[in-house]
């Protein structure tokens, strides 16, 4: 009777450490879809932005015709259009590219990492440029002497970083989400 006993308490043992594995199985799949999903956002984000870049060399020769803006302006006006959409293009590409369900989560989260990195690069580098594009800018409406024109420049500068600065941190927050869900998954 007793032997008996302990085969049945043995078998019930089994089949609940079964079940708790099957059930961290199962979690790690689902955080594993959450951080795939998560990046499939992140290239959608990428690929908007890059056609919005376009928008820079489309109305680069407005700034010529209208603005009476030097034209060696509106060409770097227009090519910082060009490499920000070459850019953004050739990252959304890249993180397409990954698959991070199918890899290790070690792997995964050491790819998330230079997901984010990569991303901090890409900002430093745009603003970076983007500041001395608007710094040149604001000096020709300035010169202009017209101070609608200006404020209307000022305007648009405090209106575009705002959203520049949101659309910046979105993204930021989707890196992120790929990284924790990753580590849930440990």
């Amino acid at each position: 009777m007793e032997l008996e006993e302990l085969r049945r308490q043995w078998k019930h043992a089994t089949v609940k450490a079964d079940s708790e594995v099957d059930s961290h199985q199962t979690f790690r799949a689902a955080a594993r879809r959450r951080a795939d999903g998560a990046l499939g956002h992140l290239v959608r984000q990428y690929r908007a932005q890059a056609i919005i870049s376009l928008i820079l060399p489309i109305f680069a020769p407005v700034l010529v015709a209208d603005f009476h803006f030097p034209t060696w302006l509106a060409i770097l006006y227009a090519l910082y259009g060009l490499v920000m959409m070459l850019v953004n293009f050739t990252f959304s590409r890249y993180l397409a590219g990954l698959n991070i369900i199918s890899q290790p989560v070690v792997t995964a989260l050491s790819i998330s990492a230079s997901i984010l990195r990569r991303q901090r690069n890409i900002t430093f580098a745009s603003l970076s440029f983007a500041v001395v594009l608007i710094a040149l800018l604001l000096w020709h409406f300035h010169s202009t002497g017209n101070i609608w024109l200006l404020a209307g420049a000022w305007t648009g500068l405090v209106a575009g970083g705002v959203i520049g600065f949101t659309k910046i941190h979105r993204k930021t927050i989707l890196a992120r989400k790929i990284q924790s869900e990753l580590k849930s998954a440990i």
